[in-house]
């Protein structure tokens, strides 16, 4: 993956397991130069999305987070809340969760863990290639 397609990217994480937040959230920024902004649940994607103003460039969520709450919940809230569907990665430690063919959630990635960070980088560059064009960070 280019390193010019994540450059300055804004991302929205969201994991319930603060060491992952953290390892994820500093691979993006020192190795892809992304602001991110990672958050454990969706209460707190919530407030970080009114406070964002604009879209994040990818949303990435575990499936399972807290208290019940799921990543796929998440995708559906950050894009309903901003009205576009912009690219989103799923991370799953489950190896039988796999989205029907027919998923009506467009522009959606699932990456199982645990994964090399080339695969993550991999899935990285085919959701931002997947953007349109007038998505795209300036």
């Amino acid at each position: 993956m280019s390193d010019q397609a994540l450059q300055v990217a804004s991302v929205v994480l969201v994991d319930d397991d603060a060491a992952v937040r953290q390892a994820l959230s500093l691979y993006l920024e020192t190795i892809h130069g992304c602001h991110v902004t990672a958050v454990p649940d969706l209460k707190s994607l919530a407030a970080a999305l009114a406070g964002a103003g604009t879209p994040p460039a990818l949303l990435i969520t575990d499936l399972k987070l807290a208290n019940g709450e799921s990543g796929i919940d998440a995708v559906n809230f950050a894009r309903k809340f901003y009205g576009t569907a912009f690219p989103a990665l799923l991370l799953t430690g489950d190896c039988s969760f796999s989205l029907p063919l027919s998923s009506a959630i467009p522009v959606l990635h699932v990456l199982t863990k645990p994964f090399e960070f080339d695969a993550f980088s991999a899935a990285l560059g085919d959701l931002m290639q997947q953007r349109p064009p007038s998505d795209l960070p300036r």
